[in-house]
């Protein structure tokens, strides 16, 4: 009997006034996740964790100019200046070359660009780094799969008969998650992560 109310319950939610509302909820959903990355997204702001022109570092920053040390940084996350971007503009330069991204030179003794974990090049969305600016196209990237792992989450926990405002809160607390606020600079985390609920759903 309870699995019955729970099937009838989710049938409701195919119903075309709880569909009408879906899209809505999931623009909605995609102005939430943005609204902390606008600068980045559209103005002058980006989402590296330091100044890498500037030294920050002890010992260097005792010879940088004064007020350099004292600038925001996030000392924790420097996988974003240090690995993540230098890998994005090398995957740009190639695909604008017309080339398949195979090797870098530049990281450690050499790497696999085909195999990087990061930034892989056969991961469709990562192309758009041929059409812009690297740090600008990887904070795009970042909310694209902030947004996706919340749309999913939404559609699973409709699959279960959620009321449809609930379904909302559990997407909004999906993208806004601790685990993912966390790991920005883990582009590979944050971009398998929306693809969680997805499998749940196939």
């Amino acid at each position: 009997r309870y699995h019955r109310r729970v099937i009838e319950s989710a049938s409701s939610r195919t119903s075309g006034s709880y569909r009408r509302g879906v899209p809505l909820l999931l623009l909605l959903l995609a102005v939430i996740v943005a609204a902390p990355f606008a600068g980045a997204l559209f103005g002058d702001r980006c989402m590296l964790a330091m100044d890498s022109r500037l030294p920050q570092f002890a010992p260097f920053s005792a010879n940088s100019p004064k007020g350099v040390a004292d600038r925001p940084a996030n000392f924790i996350t420097p996988d974003i200046n240090g690995y993540i971007t230098p890998q994005a503009v090398m995957l740009q330069r190639e695909l604008r070359a017309g080339r398949l991204p195979g090797w870098n030179p530049y990281a450690y003794c050499g790497q696999s660009l085909l195999a990087n974990l990061s930034l892989p090049p056969f991961y469709p969305p990562n192309l758009l780094l041929a059409f812009g600016d690297p740090l600008r196209v990887l904070a795009w990237l970042t909310v694209l799969h902030l947004v996706l792992a919340g749309a999913f989450a939404f559609a699973w926990l409709s699959n279960f008969g959620t009321n449809r405002w609930a379904a909302f809160a559990g997407a909004i607390a999906t993208s806004a998650s601790a685990f993912l606020m966390v790991r920005f600079h883990l582009t590979c985390t944050v971009f398998a992560a929306a693809w969680f609920f997805a499998h749940l759903l196939a």
